[in-house]
Parts: structure tokens; C-alpha cells; sequence
């Protein structure tokens, strides 16, 4: 089974469309219709983009073909180091804590204004793997 195989299987397990891969993968649309029809090889780039849009893949079975049959992780993700200790902050409220001097960074010219700022684009990235992107069309 050829790589343009094994990403052809991810976007039909995933259910998408060739358009909306390139959404959730964040690239042109026109480089997926390149990809699948051979024309050209996915770059180091997009096999990163998605590798982290679509994080159960297995990586040896998508560049491989080998190890696990299938894009589905191989194992588990380990569970998360227990927090230390010395990072919590007993007895105090988070307002207390944002507000004290030892923390609070001082403002500057360069703070972003608030005002000035807008969504973009929002991505949402669900258990399975699979994604949305809803782009703000102002």
C-alpha cells in the first residue's frame, strides 16, 4: 500500500471530503487534489499537519505502512506526571494571585488592544480525530 493509499484510507475513515481534509489540515485545497492524484509527493509539512490534525494516526504505519495496520494508535498515551506540589497556591484566591506584583507583568506600548483583535478562524478538533474549521467572514 502506497502513502497516497494509507492518506486516501485516513479521509475515508474520517469520512471527509478532499475539501474539508484541507480545511482541517489548514493547507490548499488544490495541494490534497495534487497529492491524491499522484502528481505530486506530500512534503515533510504536510505529513506533519496531518499527523497532529489527525493525532491517533500511527506514524510508522502512515510513512511505512507498517506496524499496526491501521491509522489507530498503537497504544494508550501515558497518563500526565502528577502536578508538584510547590505549584499550588493554598488558601488564596486566583484574583489575589493574577493581581500580586510577583506575577502581573507590566503593561507596554506593545500590549495588544483588545479592541483590535478578532477571531479569525476557529478549529475544532474532536476524540475520533476528525475536525471542523469555521472561518470568521467579515
Amino acid at each position: 500500500m502506497l502513502l497516497i493509499d494509507r492518506i486516501k484510507e485516513i479521509i475515508a475513515q474520517h469520512e471527509l471530503s478532499s475539501t474539508a481534509f484541507a480545511d482541517c489540515l489548514g493547507v490548499q485545497r488544490s495541494s490534497i487534489s495534487h497529492i491524491l492524484s499522484g502528481r505530486n509527493k506530500p512534503s515533510l509539512d504536510f505529513i506533519m499537519k496531518l499527523l497532529q490534525a489527525f493525532p491517533t494516526t500511527d506514524t510508522n504505519w502512515l510513512l511505512f505502512g507498517t506496524e499496526n495496520n491501521s491509522p489507530l494508535p498503537i497504544s494508550t498515551p501515558s497518563p500526565l506526571p502528577p502536578l508538584k506540589e510547590d505549584l499550588a497556591v493554598p488558601d488564596k484566591r486566583i484574583e489575589d494571585v493574577i493581581s500580586s506584583d510577583s506575577l502581573a507583568e507590566p503593561a507596554t506600548k506593545d500590549t495588544l488592544n483588545p479592541s483590535k483583535i478578532s477571531v479569525k478562524q476557529v478549529v475544532v478538533l474532536y476524540s475520533d480525530g476528525s475536525c471542523s474549521t469555521y472561518t470568521n467572514k467579515k
